[in-house]
């Protein structure tokens, strides 16, 4: 989901899973797009980075904020999308989240900003540390 934009639904590359070459045809579709100009790599201010380091891709006047944008618009639906994703209670978003976190969560997106390792949340930085140490 995009917490920004809901009327856009699409995946989250922090959810965004497949079968291990079981969707060549996607890959394939993107290289061919880029490759044969149909897809525009451009790139853009990235305020986190302060730099044109944020990567997107145009079709004609249809901007796609990422490859995961891209992907998701062209292999679903936006009615179906929801049908291929994990349930919603396990995926929330930090910034939208307030309290404890509810049991079901399984995921904790941090879109935008702040970023896991800015937050001074001690769940946030015990489990993420334990994360990228492993």
């Amino acid at each position: 989901m995009d917490w920004n934009r809901p009327e856009w639904p699409q995946f989250n590359a922090s959810v965004l899973r497949f079968e291990l070459s079981s969707h060549n045809d996607i890959w394939n579709d993107f290289k061919n797009a880029v490759d044969s100009h149909v897809l525009i790599k451009a790139r853009e201010w990235d305020g986190y980075l302060r730099s044109l380091d944020k990567v997107v891709y145009w079709d004609g006047d249809l901007r796609y904020g990422s490859d995961q944008e891209w992907i998701s618009m062209r292999y679903f639906d936006p009615q179906s999308l929801n049908n291929h994703s994990y349930p919603q209670d396990w995926i929330l978003s930090y910034k939208r989240q307030s309290g404890t976190l509810p049991p079901d969560c399984k995921v904790m997106v941090f879109h935008g900003y702040p970023k896991p390792h800015e937050v001074s949340d001690h769940y946030v930085i015990s489990h993420w540390q334990s994360l990228s140490t492993t």
